[in-house]
């Protein structure tokens, strides 16, 4: 319920918008608060390009990991509230293992947190544990119309997560991990690692372990000895 003191500040109140699944700029940007755990998910069920299965560190290294299970249709919903200046902060939910709070382009980017007992809240045990505790992501709205947030669980508050939401923490995605992170250039990478594995297997001979060149040697000896 608005407060008496909100309604007669109207003009003043700041915009935020609710919605389920999170739009395509919740990709690539660096937490203020919580963590982005999707990524280490898809990893543990698999459903990640070979060289982020196996080189992880590649990934992370140019921020590729701080992915989010967006579509990839851009409907121009965030720009407008870029352009617009209406919307302070956006809340969305959908990436269990998301639970991080956002700024980009002069709006806030939320998720929630997962707070039901009942799966698929971690892709039925596929994508591994999840990386935090279950709870609830809170919103406040002060009568001075200032906005922050949180996350409570069955313990209380959380600690490091309460972020006051009023454009001074501030980490938009870098240049660098919006053009090397793009999904062209993963699948590209992608291309070359499959390419690499090949020319591997075609042109060094397969590895064999210390056991199997032994049992190689007694038979070649065997062999020689019946000659």
């Amino acid at each position: 319920m608005i407060s008496k003191k909100l309604r007669e500040r109207k003009e003043t109140l700041p915009g935020l918008a609710f919605f389920h699944i999170p739009l395509p700029q919740y990709r690539y940007n660096h937490p203020i608060s919580g963590k982005l755990g999707l990524f280490d998910a898809a990893r543990t069920k698999g459903q990640v390009p070979l060289v982020a299965q196996y080189l992880p560190w590649i990934v992370k290294l140019f921020g590729a990991h701080r992915v989010a299970g967006s579509s990839m249709l851009e409907s121009g919903l965030f720009e407008s509230f870029s352009r617009e200046g209406n919307v302070k902060a956006t809340f969305c939910g959908h990436d269990h293992y998301n639970d991080a709070v956002m700024w980009r382009d002069g709006v806030y980017l939320c998720y929630g947190r997962v707070c039901s007992y009942t799966p698929p809240i971690d892709w039925e045990g596929k994508g591994g544990p999840l990386p935090f505790e279950l709870g609830a992501r809170i919103v406040e709205v002060r009568p001075d119309a200032s906005v922050s947030t949180w996350i409570q669980s069955k313990d209380g508050i959380e600690p490091k997560s309460y972020v006051p939401l009023d454009h001074r923490d501030r980490a938009p995605a870098g240049l660098c991990a919006r053009i090397l992170c793009s999904n062209v250039t993963l699948k590209l990478v992608n291309a070359i690692a499959i390419l690499a594995i090949l020319v591997w297997v075609i042109m060094f001979p397969q590895y064999r372990s210390p056991e199997e060149l032994a049992a190689e040697a007694r038979l070649e000896a065997g062999l020689d000895e019946l000659n």
